[in-house]
């Protein structure tokens, strides 16, 4: 359910980062609300007021909340921020008109705002007007993708993908600094949709000029394998199987193996060495090793 701020005239709305309030139920405040109400809507009792009835928290200033639910409001521990006992809403100027997601002059700063609660907070849409000749222009801080998504929400998803962090750490980290980014859903969602195709579709196009670099020298392949599991000792869930051209020093292969599809996690590697067979098609592979029932690392093969 959408909340509306009961004060006459306010525009403010929970997607530009501002908090809702109910009414206290302490009388003396509760008659100070409806009288702060009536200074702009003369119309207003405290008959109007009903359940759903709120302020924003563009109304107050930050001496109205407790000190510690604001602290860690702002580090992003917390979601929401209880008001003092006593407080009033005292504020008609920080009066917020929505344009397209973006924000005018009076919007509380990013800092203070939910960050990364969706691509509307990350997206700024100012109107500059002239003083003089009342000519209008929007300015925005980026350009738009297709479905109205601001390009630096997918820059920042695939900077930390592809830099190998943990998405978690780092957009906490940009919280604690009061920078507004995305949120972790958001990541994992460009994550799926955008950078782990985007890294299959590079692989793949270095796994073909690499192939057809060989074609083009001749002489056969010689090629050496390894396995590498995600833990030490014999509980690892999965394998990566790797083969390596020794003449050109390059990655030619990778075969991932799950342990749930085979015996038990010793066996990753002999898996993972007989799917990069198949992938080698003609001739026909034979390994320097193979009366040995498993493979052993640094082995070399030769097509």
């Amino acid at each position: 359910m959408v909340n509306y701020c009961v004060c006459a005239g306010c525009k403010n709305t929970v997607k530009n980062g501002h908090r809702v309030h109910f009414f206290p139920k302490s009388r003396s405040v509760f008659r100070a609300w409806v009288n702060f109400i009536r200074t702009k809507h003369a119309d207003f009792s405290a008959a109007s007021v009903s359940k759903t009835s709120v302020i924003f928290s563009a109304h107050f200033t930050e001496k109205d909340y407790a000190v510690g639910d604001l602290m860690s409001y702002k580090m992003g521990f917390k979601t929401r921020v209880r008001l003092v006992a006593d407080a009033v809403s005292t504020m008609y100027a920080t009066v917020v008109e929505a344009v397209d997601g973006g924000q005018r002059a009076g919007q509380p700063r990013a800092g203070q705002q939910r960050a990364g609660r969706s691509n509307a907070l990350m997206k700024q849409k100012v109107l500059t007007v002239c003083a003089t000749c009342g000519y209008e222009r929007y300015w925005q801080n980026q350009p738009m993708l297709h479905r109205n998504m601001p390009v630096c929400n997918l820059l920042l998803s695939g900077a930390i993908h592809f830099s190998g962090c943990m998405a978690t750490q780092k957009l906490r980290i940009l919280t604690l600094f009061g920078l507004q980014c995305i949120s972790a859903r958001t990541f994992f969602c460009h994550q799926h949709l955008y950078t782990i195709p985007v890294i299959m579709q590079a692989w793949q196009d270095e796994q073909t000029g690499v192939i057809r670099e060989l074609k083009e020298m001749g002489g056969g392949l010689a090629i050496s394998g390894d396995c590498r599991s995600d833990s030490p000792g014999h509980c690892a869930k999965y394998g990566t199987y790797s083969s390596i051209e020794e003449r050109t020093d390059k990655i030619i292969d990778l075969k991932l193996v799950q342990s749930s599809e085979i015996p038990n996690s010793t066996w990753c590697e002999l898996e993972g060495l007989k799917r990069s067979m198949f992938f080698f098609k003609e001739p026909e592979p034979t390994c320097v090793d193979p009366h040995h029932r498993q493979t052993s690392a640094g082995k070399v093969v030769y097509l």
